[in-house]
């Protein structure tokens, strides 16, 4: 390790102990951090030179030169997140580092064959039309993050051949291209993995499942992010469920076509209208509720699958939790007393040694969450262009 990378650590304790916390002298970053005294004091004014950080004298000090007290300017900085998972709809939110969502908007796509560059093209205007506005100008975008459907190659940049994307795309160079920025690009279940592990560090092996218009799972093992040997670990959309049944095409009954919005409104006994995907689902869910009894068959099929699906990944990876979230699992409530029951014939040991199934009733919070500290853990600050005081 160079100088240049001990120095970069050195900025990131420093940012990391101020990140969620206001007003610690130099004395206290260095007690927090580990580091001395005398690489905190010089690395705290270069950080307050470049607008990073902002010192206040502290009051009250009646002998001596009065000391400083340090705070990171985190809404200073703001971090892209865009979401192309969904067919035709683009989602874009602006995060700064402090996790605040400072905007966030839905742009339609009506054209079935929209391609990946156009996409990205599309969200990418949006983003130089917003941070050139009034609001978006005073930010600093440190990177944008993209969350994509399929398996994205993060050693070569390329989003490879999959069902829903069958033409490769060096998506990484398009995007950075298209936004001039640097770039971060994965799954959504991976951001949201991201974000459960900064609010619960302590927690080393855990499953966020994410099942919405994609399906997918984010897997922390021995407190890492579970990638594999070819960074294309954990691809659970399109693994069979009920196995292998002749006369069927491979693709049927696995979790992206059972789980997936329009799979989850496709199984229903009775057809629902309206204008979109979202609404669909959210009419057919308040009919569920109003006549559960008339769905048990439907509810016990998807309870079956998903614990049918969770029991793979639980014997697999042994997790203390499992996260489930997206829109798929709105009927969280009245699935998980079915597939409680499941589990307990299918992995018994893991039940009884504490496994949790929770639901995350605001994944879309965590989503972006994840993104923005992507974002921050690739950030470095002080070999980046264009920051002053």
């Amino acid at each position: 390790m160079d100088i240049t990378d001990v120095r970069a650590q050195n900025v990131k304790k420093i940012l990391d102990a101020l990140r969620f916390q206001d007003g610690l002298t130099k004395r206290e970053i260095a007690a927090q951090t580990g580091l001395s005294f005398s690489t905190v004091s010089p690395t705290c004014n270069e950080l307050r030179a470049k607008g990073i950080l902002r010192e206040s004298k502290l009051s009250g000090v009646s002998v001596g030169r009065l000391p400083g007290s340090f705070s990171f300017q985190r809404d200073r900085f703001a971090v892209c997140c865009v979401d192309l998972q969904n067919v035709k709809r683009i989602t874009i939110a602006v995060m700064d580092l402090g996790g605040r969502l400072l905007n966030r908007c839905e742009l339609t796509d009506t054209t079935p064959d929209t391609s990946t560059v156009q996409r990205v093209n599309q969200a990418a205007q949006w983003f130089h039309e917003y941070s050139a506005s009034e609001e978006g100008s005073s930010l600093h975008f440190i990177r944008v993050c993209i969350a994509v459907t399929g398996i994205y190659d993060i050693r070569t940049g390329m989003l490879l051949p999959n069902p829903i994307n069958p033409d490769p795309c060096p998506l990484l160079e398009i995007a950075q291209t298209a936004f001039q920025l640097p770039c971060l690009i994965d799954s959504g279940s991976n951001f949201c993995a991201m974000a459960i592990k900064q609010r619960w560090p302590q927690d080393d092996d855990f499953i966020y499942l994410h099942l919405s218009e994609s399906v997918n799972a984010g897997i922390y093992c021995q407190g890492a992010l579970l990638r594999g040997h070819s960074q294309h670990a954990v691809r659970v959309a399109y693994m069979p469920l009920r196995g292998m049944v002749a006369g069927q095409p491979p693709l049927a009954d696995c979790p992206q076509t059972e789980f997936c919005l329009q799979g989850m409104l496709a199984n229903l006994p009775k057809e629902v209208q309206g204008n979109s995907l979202s609404e669909r689902w959210a009419r057919a869910c308040e009919q569920i509720r109003e006549k559960p009894a008339l769905y048990q068959n439907y509810l016990d099929d998807k309870a079956n699958l998903l614990a049918t699906l969770l029991t793979i990944l639980v014997d697999l990876f042994d997790p203390s939790e499992v996260y489930l979230g997206g829109k798929s699992v709105d009927l969280f409530d009245l699935l998980l007393p079915r597939v409680e029951q499941y589990l307990k014939l299918s992995c018994p040991l893991a039940r009884e040694s504490g496994l949790e199934l929770v639901h995350d009733e605001d994944f879309a919070h965590t989503f972006y969450t994840g993104m923005a500290h992507a974002a921050y853990s690739e950030w470095r600050p002080l070999a980046e262009p264009g920051l002053e005081g």
